[in-house]
């Protein structure tokens, strides 16, 4: 199973990282993994916020294309 993420990373925000052309944005991805880390862990927490924000990111992304195409209709 692999899993990737775009994640930012404040501490880094003036810099271009692995996206060329988006300081502070940071892409992640895990190959080989055979089962997710326990749901109390801190490596389960850190996922989870990692796949919360790429999911607010769609969603405003989205968002914001809603928006630009009903202005063009």
């Amino acid at each position: 199973m692999g899993r990737g993420k775009r994640v930012f990373v404040p501490e880094l925000k003036d810099k271009e990282i692995n996206s060329p052309g988006e300081p502070g944005i940071y892409y992640l991805m895990g190959v080989g993994f055979t089962k997710l880390p326990s749901p109390e862990s801190l490596a389960n927490k850190i996922l989870k916020d990692m796949s919360n924000r790429a999911h607010m990111r769609t969603k405003q992304m989205v968002n914001m294309l809603n928006d630009h195409l009903s202005d063009k209709g």
